[in-house]
């Protein structure tokens, strides 16, 4: 991924080529490199033998490939991931059984399965027909939210500053449990509810609110701290989405209401959203 936020004209291309490669653009020294790691997984037969730095590795693998090949190429590996994930207890919270564990050990456990929801959310998301709901993080522990300097073997310290390097996962994990019951409503109702629109709307509204206080200032981006901005960026685009999973059965289907209003304002949240 950090080879695609290389300027074309970097020197340091050429140090990353491998040297099979003729050129240096970025893209194709990106995907050399994905090669490269699935070889290494399938030479370390990840299959049978497997840890929680392959299952690492391969959530970082299928991020990459989303981002740059698209969802369509990484359902496997996806589904790999999460059944790695259920074999190493990384979607049962330990601490309800064991009386002393390992903090770091943990945070990585929960937050590799926080990461496997999330990946799972981004399909959804484009493909609404899927149910999330037997996803319940009902007995799953979510990640701390808390710096990593904050967790040591024995204990997670609170944080010093309010925004955290697991803010933007927290955010996202709320999201995604608002996405799973947009989508399984939206997967299993024959008619569209006004009412559960509504309220759906609301909720994605409340999550813009939180997104605008933590990481704008005085609704404005902040000069100093360009990151947050693109983190807000990046949280708009999953509520924008929502809107349009949202909104766009009313305006295609028969069954939608027939006050001009409500076609009127599901027309205005789809253009805005689609212009986002």
């Amino acid at each position: 991924m950090a080879v695609h936020a290389i300027d074309d004209e970097d020197a340091s291309l050429r140090e990353l080529c491998p040297p099979t490669l003729d050129g240096f653009k970025p893209e194709q020294i990106a995907h050399q490199y994905r090669t490269a790691a699935l070889i290494a997984l399938s030479m370390d037969n990840f299959l049978v033998h497997h840890d929680l730095n392959t299952l690492e590795a391969i959530l970082l693998l299928i991020y990459a490939i989303n981002h740059w090949e698209g969802l369509e190429y990484s359902w496997i590996l996806l589904g790999m991931a999460q059944n790695i994930g259920m074999s190493l207890h990384c979607n049962v919270d330990p601490t309800i059984r064991l009386e002393t564990v390992n903090y770091i050990d943990l945070e990585r456990r929960s937050r590799c399965w926080a990461g496997i929801l999330l990946l799972h959310t981004n399909q959804a998301m484009s493909y609404p027909d899927i149910n999330l709901s037997s996803f319940s993080t009902g007995k799953t522990r979510m990640p701390a939210i808390v710096n990593d300097t904050d967790i040591q073997e024995n204990t997670i310290s609170t944080p010093k500053s309010r925004i955290t390097q697991m803010s933007v996962m927290q955010y996202k994990l709320e999201i995604s449990q608002l996405s799973s019951r947009i989508c399984s409503h939206l997967s299993t109702q024959t008619s569209l509810s006004r009412e559960a629109v509504a309220n759906f709307d609301a909720e994605i509204l409340a999550q813009q609110q939180q997104w605008d206080s933590a990481f704008l200032v005085n609704g404005s981006p902040s000069v100093l701290e360009a990151s947050s901005h693109a983190y807000w960026c990046i949280l708009q685009l999953y509520a924008h989405q929502l809107y349009l999973i949202l909104y766009r059965p009313i305006r295609h289907s028969s069954t939608a209401p027939a006050e001009s209003h409500s076609s009127d304002l599901s027309r205005e949240k789809c253009v805005k959203s689609g212009e986002t």
